[in-house]
């Protein structure tokens, strides 16, 4: 089914809770490779919200809205005739200004060796809220004759629970991390742990916790991580989204947790009781 005939890809699918890092990664893992093709940053910007949004296909609004049609028809295939046109139609999200710029772009398509696609488990508030996706994606490929490799990044120490409580807590805006707390941090520590308790993924899914390696500042850890996936990464091009990320996150971690301790060891309490880590 792969009318565009461009060769043989494997699609590079993350899906992750808010909160976990996915959209770093998908630059660390994805951005960074030079083979690995999506819509997203270049090496150039840095690791802020607005500017770095993490590569995807196009972004997880766009996958939303398709994939529960999909799901509801498997006999046909959504998901394969997605993945196509919106590697072709992505073309629309750059600035194009000169006739070459418009054709290599198809041409990077063609010599890419990988497709990257990220989205958060669940759907919509009245339905699907809890659903994991890696067999779509499964599918998709399938109907391609592409390979996959599907990707979960999870939660395995009280820091790397602590930052997603942080993060859902009050999402970024820019550089800055909007004050919160009290009743705010409440919430989303029990937020993060419904989620927590609701998200099955599959066996075949690599997981990792990319954000403890972060918040330990274990880099070279890290790279061996996404050059496992990828072996063309661009050693600059990842430190440059390490340095800046960590730069920018680690201090208001640092103070997130001194000042909610409380709150925060309620809730990690709880997932550990409940064996979700």
């Amino acid at each position: 089914m792969d009318w565009l005939n461009y060769g043989k890809k494997r699609i590079i699918y993350q899906e992750f809770l808010p909160g976990t890092g996915g959209d770093i990664f998908a630059n660390l893992c994805g951005t960074s490779s030079a083979g690995t093709i999506g819509v997203g940053p270049d090496k150039n910007h840095k690791q802020i919200k607005l500017a770095a949004p993490g590569l995807n296909l196009p972004h997880k609004r766009i996958i939303n809205g398709i994939q529960h049609f999909a799901d509801a028809h498997q006999e046909l295939p959504v998901m394969a005739n997605f993945v196509l046109v919106q590697l072709l139609s992505s073309i629309g999200t750059f600035a194009v200004e000169k006739q070459d710029q418009y054709w290599d772009y198809f041409e990077a398509i063609k010599s890419c060796h990988s497709v990257w696609a990220s989205q958060h488990p669940g759907g919509n508030d009245y339905f699907n809220q809890h659903k994991s996706w890696f067999d779509m994606w499964c599918k998709a490929a399938e109907d391609l004759s592409w390979d996959i490799v599907c990707l979960a990044p999870k939660f395995t120490t009280y820091e790397s629970f602590t930052w997603a409580v942080r993060i859902v807590a009050s999402p970024s805006q820019g550089l800055n991390m909007s004050p919160c707390g009290g009743h705010d941090v409440y919430e989303a520590g029990g937020k993060t742990v419904y989620r927590m308790q609701n998200w099955k993924i599959p066996n075949y899914v690599k997981t990792y916790d990319h954000i403890d390696l972060v918040i330990n500042d274990r880099k070279q850890d890290l790279l061996d991580l996404v050059s496992e996936i990828n072996h063309d990464i661009d050693v600059d091009c990842f430190n440059n989204y390490y340095d800046t990320y960590r730069k920018i996150r680690m201090r208001d971690w640092h103070s997130f947790v001194a000042e909610n301790k409380s709150t925060l060891d309620h809730w990690w309490s709880k997932a550990l009781e409940e064996n979700l880590v």
